[in-house]
């Protein structure tokens, strides 16, 4: 560490910014002015750029599953259900090397424009790794939109959609553009002509790392509805009063 003070506290922010702080936003353009405002703030002579693609992501953080139990189970509500998917092993798998990428990538310090590509690469490679289970995700709250608020509608097409995802999984490629047509479609429903489809934020698939140790341990919110130590908790009882307002 350097003996300037000026210097200790710039390091203090650049390791805040790159190991402490989460941000998601459903507008793209706001999480790269977010990127950007916190650059300046941690702008240092001699270092590149801090790389933050990892923490601040693009999405609808009321929209979106909060547990892997609800993939595991493939249910909203997991503790209702008892039975386990065969699909469970291979979400845990995935999830469990996309962890381990992501906590390398944390480790890395950051001396020069190298270190930024390397973080990239492990950022992008446990995207990668996830990705399949992201489209299955967002299929699953596209059911849940469309099923009406018919419970009965919303578990058969949970179990329908369970039988494709072992299926994508296991290499059906076929079946994994079926999925993911299916998701668009009614993540679209009752939207106007030429607005995109709805974008979930599946929290504990975006930040393992953080959910694997129980959530956040602050909240900043506009509007502030999310307060409480343990986010998970919170944001499931938001999601499931968003989709009571929608249904």
């Amino acid at each position: 560490m350097p003996d300037s003070l000026d210097e200790r506290l710039m390091i203090a922010r650049r390791l805040v910014a790159e190991k402490c702080l989460y941000g998601v936003d459903l507008n793209p353009l706001a999480v790269e002015l977010a990127k950007l405002s916190i650059w300046l703030i941690t702008l240092a002579k001699g270092r590149p750029f801090g790389f933050l693609d990892h923490n601040l992501r693009s999405g609808d953080s009321l929209l979106g599953l909060t547990k892997l139990e609800q993939l595991t189970k493939f249910s909203l509500h997991p503790e209702k259900k008892r039975i386990t998917s065969i699909f469970a092993s291979d979400v845990e798998a995935t999830i469990e090397d996309a962890l381990s990428l992501r906590k390398q990538l944390r480790e890395i310090p950051i001396r020069d424009i190298r270190d930024v590509q390397y973080m990239e690469r492990l950022d992008q490679e446990a995207r990668q790794k996830l990705e399949h289970i992201e489209h299955i995700a967002d299929a699953m709250i596209g059911e849940a939109l469309a099923s009406g608020g018919s419970q009965r509608s919303l578990d058969n097409a949970m179990d329908n959609l369970s039988t494709w995802a072992t299926a994508y999984t296991e290499g059906d490629d076929e079946t994994g553009r079926k999925i993911f047509a299916e998701a668009r479609k009614s993540l679209s429903l009752d939207l106007p002509a030429g607005k995109p489809p709805r974008k979930p934020f599946h929290w504990a698939l975006e930040f393992p790392e953080v959910f694997e140790r129980g959530g956040f341990d602050g909240i900043v919110g506009n509007p502030p509805f999310i307060f409480g130590k343990n986010i998970t908790a919170n944001l499931g009882k938001n999601y499931n009063d968003y989709l009571e307002f929608t249904q």
